[in-house]
């Protein structure tokens, strides 16, 4: 039914085409039109056409034997029409005629004829375009990363088969892909079938597979895309299908966190929640995570204007159901904090807000202890005032056995909010951890910037580590801390193994398809003011223990008496009078007894020889 259909368009185009012809020869000749003669003589050619089959070529397979049988018909219909004619019209208009339908219905297939290899060279060029490819991961994810890729040919991916550590699927097909071996068998899968690249689909998968397989590819010169992790899925910044390159956080990547939704729900939904520093990168994602709770309202609280407009365009795309406030406002000012807290009557909130670079709060100490200290401070107790249910501290592995001025502010924070608790309704609690990938001022973010601008990247130490998560994986644990806390807890966040900067940076430098000691140079610059060599998560002195969740932990801390800290914070704030930033530090650490300036930022060689 197809090719008959096609035949009679054909046999219409070319009687119109014909038709056309004739009216252009009668014009030209100036012959008077004859209109059932008009229409008789593109049928005498058509059926010459018919005589000859013509109309049963294909066209894209025409060729100079086609051309001439038409024009031979063209040629034999003129015949015709010139014995029956004749007399009417003349020679002239009969020549006339046959040179134009000559151009006409020749002219016409040879168009068609190129249009068609122009075609056929485009499909060509795109299949040889693809790149041989091998999926790791059989599973859901996997076939679904096969079905988009054959929906969507701009994928550019000739899949040649599986590799997947479930012994049930080797060596049998997938619709009609093969499971092709383990992953451990890649490396010779890819040698054998020639694969240029390799499309990660285990979206579920640690860190260090993503590297192993990661090594591999690199080792057979090949492309390494993948799904995105499980994080990315949940937060619904991706689709499942979604393929990209690999990334940093790909490689770091962390097992998922199951997070306990109905008692994070239990003190969220339907409650008004503040965040301070809510345009941080911290708060922020603190922000996005709370919405999916359903508050009452979600209260933006920050010093920077464009940062929260930038969070009030993101909401009112994300979340239009959601009531939010952004409030500009400084967490050094105790009125305007009261003004916020009567107006908006906030039952849950979580302070993000803080000063975090190392080195820039080392020579801005008073900065340090205004915002960290006494910022904390100030919304803590306008939280106790206002009967808060929950109060939420961000902390940082940095307060544990401080040697920088940020870390004993925040070892500060915590002990106010431990002190705060004992005689509060309100639930002061403080969750600490390391650095997250991405945030304002991370490495990150600075080893792209080196990298694009040809290097060299700056790294203070070849020993140094750190620990890492992600941000959004870091404000889950925040929300689940939140909903295991009693008064003046403090949680520590599991980390994970830390990571060696400077492997991150050879591994940055890799990812970016550059080699280091060619084309990127590796500078090691010494420790900064104030830095450790490593990071811990608690001191000698704190016991741990579990809670009811595997990656959360409780710290047992020293109680703190809440009369003489108050008495220290005094003592403090009328150091800052002094404009000495070395009578701070002393003041400092009166109230963090285990603050030692001395031993951050060390020589190298001392670094090396002490741990921490």
């Amino acid at each position: 039914m197809e090719a008959q259909r096609k035949i009679h368009l054909l046999l219409i185009i070319d009687y119109v085409l014909g038709l056309i012809s004739t009216l252009i020869a009668f014009l030209l000749t100036k012959t008077p039109i004859t209109w059932p003669i008009l229409f008789l003589i593109p049928l005498i050619i058509l059926i010459a056409e018919v005589s000859f089959k013509i109309h049963q070529v294909i066209y894209r397979h025409i060729d100079f034997v086609d051309i001439w049988r038409v024009a031979l018909a063209v040629a034999i219909g003129h015949g015709i029409l010139g014995s029956l004619f004749y007399r009417n019209f003349g020679m002239r208009f009969i020549v006339t005629s046959l040179a134009i339908y000559l151009c006409a219905l020749c002219g016409s297939r040879i168009i068609f004829k190129i249009w068609f290899y122009s075609k056929s060279q485009v499909k060509q060029e795109q299949k040889e375009k693809k790149l041989r490819t091998i999926i790791v991961g059989a599973g859901s994810a996997g076939t679904m990363v096969k079905a988009e890729i054959e929906k969507h040919k701009y994928l550019q991916a000739d899949v040649v088969g599986y590799v997947d550590d479930d012994s049930t699927k080797i060596g049998r097909t997938i619709h009609n892909t093969q499971v092709l071996g383990a992953i451990k068998d890649l490396d010779k899968v890819m040698k054998k079938y020639e694969i240029q690249q390799v499309l990660f689909a285990i979206p579920s998968a640690p860190g260090h597979l993503v590297r192993e397989v990661n090594a591999i590819v690199k080792k057979n010169h090949a492309k390494l895309k993948v799904l995105p992790g499980v994080y990315e899925i949940i937060e619904g910044k991706v689709q499942v299908s979604s393929i990209r390159d690999v990334n940093i956080d790909d490689l770091l990547r962390r097992d998922p966190i199951v997070i306990d939704l109905g008692s994070i729900s239990s003190y969220i939904t339907n409650k008004v929640v503040l965040v301070t520093g809510a345009a941080g990168s911290i708060g922020s994602e603190l922000v996005r995570q709370i919405c999916r709770f359903h508050p009452k309202e979600v209260v933006l609280l920050d010093i920077n204007e464009n940062g929260l407009h930038d969070m009030h365009i993101e909401l009112n795309h994300s979340f239009p159901q959601q009531k939010y406030s952004c409030v500009i406002a400084n967490i050094r000012e105790k009125n305007r904090l009261e003004e916020v807290f009567a107006w908006k009557k906030p039952q849950v909130v979580f302070h993000a807000a803080a000063h975090k670079h190392v080195p820039m709060m080392e020579h801005n100490p008073g900065e340090a202890i205004k915002n960290n200290i006494f910022g904390t401070l100030n919304v803590a107790m306008q939280s106790a005032e206002s009967n808060v249910e929950r109060f939420v501290l961000i902390s940082t592995d940095k307060a544990v056995n401080p040697t920088n001025v940020m870390g004993a502010t925040k070892r500060a924070a915590e002990k106010i909010i431990q002190a705060l608790g004992q005689d509060s309704q309100t639930i002061f609690t403080a969750v600490r951890f390391g650095n997250v990938l991405g945030s304002n001022g991370s490495v990150v973010p600075l080893f792209k910037k080196q990298i694009s601008e040809g290097g060299p990247i700056t790294v203070t130490h070849p020993d140094i580590t750190r620990y890492f998560m992600t941000i959004p994986e870091a404000c889950q644990l925040v929300l689940q801390a939140g909903a295991n806390a009693t008064q003046g807890d403090v949680f520590v966040l599991d980390m994970g193994e830390p990571v060696k900067i400077a492997e991150l940076a050879k591994t940055m430098v890799d990812l970016s398809g550059f080699t280091l000691g060619e084309d990127i140079e590796i500078e090691y610059v010494g420790l900064r003011p104030g830095e450790k060599l490593y990071e811990e998560l608690f001191s000698d002195t704190e016991n741990v223990s579990p809670t009811k969740h595997p990656k959360v932990f409780r710290a047992h801390l020293e109680i703190v008496d809440k009369t003489l800290l108050l008495k220290d914070i005094d003592e403090l704030a009328r150091s800052l009078d002094t404009k000495n930033p070395d009578v701070m530090r002393q003041k400092i650490k009166k109230v963090v007894p285990n603050y030692h300036p001395e031993l951050g930022g060390m020589r190298e060689e001392a670094a090396a020889a002490c741990q921490y």
